[in-house]
């Protein structure tokens, strides 16, 4: 028998991996813009936790009705259709994964070169560091996993070291509850900081590889969310009332400006660097959640057998396909349409596999069960109107 590949702690810090990116050092500035408040933008990081773990409640019931691996399109096949579930299974890995690996590599390059300045093409750079991680995770199915431990522990590592600084070197002022509310203009930046969160799904679509019971999947989402949301929360408090809201306005580079404020130094290349290495962890747990959706979609015969591979063995060969389709979006694509198409196609399918609970009349849902649910399915349903293309 294959030795298991996650267990609650990996899967838990899958979900750290998976979300924590660039969204949470750039959404402050141009939320603190819109809303002038940093109570308000305090206010939305906090919702956008609790949307997280209410999306993990509705999750969580879901698995409960349709165990298994595969994520929106195991849950959309079960719950509504097998091919409204094919639909999203292929906009997931292609809007969900593929385009996004292909943009943190990009970013990675970005923050990189900033952090070391050098005479090379930053294409160039992102497809090394995309090889690098791909050879980490295909020569070996276990050390590749240590690896990508490594990389989820070193990002939370200097994650809790900025927040520690930041602390310490905030000249901390605290204003007055006086502020105009908007509700366009707060739930515009609730989309943005929601999407901040996107990750606390993840271990759903590794579901089927956990070592326990499947209580463990929901166990280890509720803890790596709940990590995510004390992160966020923790990192924006000095972020907020740790320098006037007017140096913040529109910055994307926030903490870059706390620190050279409040320190007196640049510090530019230094959270160059952290970012640049904590997304090493975000493009590996692309790397290892994609392979499992191309398993369940072969499994089911929508794609062909060529994907599938036993839960706990090595997929090299998807892998390799991956690579290759993520290499091609690198060279061909500008995918910029595509990220910003990403997060309200997916939204959507979130919404509707949830919504699928109540297409089943075998499902017996409970009140709490409901009220759950149906709180997921109202802030979803927000954050698909305002972040749709009319917008």
């Amino acid at each position: 028998m294959n030795p298991p590949v996650f267990n609650r702690n990996r899967a838990m810090c899958l979900i750290a991996g998976n979300a924590i990116g660039t969204g949470i050092f750039t959404t402050t500035g141009y939320a603190i813009r819109d809303l002038h408040s940093p109570w308000l933008v305090l206010s939305i990081w906090i919702l956008g936790g609790i949307y997280s773990l209410l999306g993990v409640f509705s999750y969580s019931t879901l698995h409960q009705k349709y165990p298994g691996s595969g994520g929106e399109y195991h849950f959309l096949s079960k719950g509504i259709h097998p091919k409204l579930g094919s639909l999203a299974g292929f906009a997931t890995i292609l809007m969900g994964f593929t385009a996004p690996v292909a943009a943190s590599c990009m970013a990675f390059s970005v923050y990189f070169l900033k952090a070391f300045p050098m005479q090379i093409n930053s294409s160039i750079l992102a497809i090394s560091v995309l090889t690098f991680v791909f050879i980490l995770h295909y020569t070996s199915l276990h050390k590749g996993m240590k690896w990508h431990d490594s990389f989820i522990y070193l990002k939370l590592l200097l994650f809790i070291i900025l927040i520690l600084v930041m602390i310490f070197s905030a000249d901390w002022y605290f204003p007055s509850f006086d502020f105009e509310f908007n509700i366009y203009t707060y739930a515009k930046s609730f989309f943005w900081m929601a999407y901040a969160y996107s990750g606390w799904n993840a271990v759903y679509y590794v579901a089927s590889e956990l070592t326990s019971n499947d209580s463990e999947v929901n166990k280890a989402s509720y803890l790596g969310s709940t990590m995510v949301l004390l992160l966020y929360v923790s990192l924006n408090i000095p972020l907020l009332f740790g320098l006037s809201v007017t140096n913040l306005s529109g910055v994307p580079e926030v903490v870059a400006v706390f620190f050279q404020i409040n320190t007196g130094y640049s510090s530019e290349r230094i959270i160059s660097m952290v970012i640049a290495l904590g997304l090493l962890s975000t493009i590996s747990s692309f790397m290892i959640i994609v392979p499992r959706i191309y398993s369940r979609m072969a499994e089911d015969k929508v794609i062909p057998k060529f994907f599938y591979f036993k839960p706990g063995s090595h997929p090299h060969h998807v892998f390799l396909f991956q690579y290759i389709l993520t290499v091609s979006f690198l060279l061909l694509f500008d995918f910029e349409f595509i990220l910003n198409s990403a997060g309200f196609v997916l939204t959507v399918c979130s919404l509707l596999s949830v919504i699928g609970l109540y297409f089943n009349k075998m499902n017996r849902l409970s009140i709490k069960q409901i009220i759950g649910t149906t709180s997921y399915i109202a802030l979803t349903s927000l954050l698909v109107y305002f972040g749709g293309p009319w917008f």
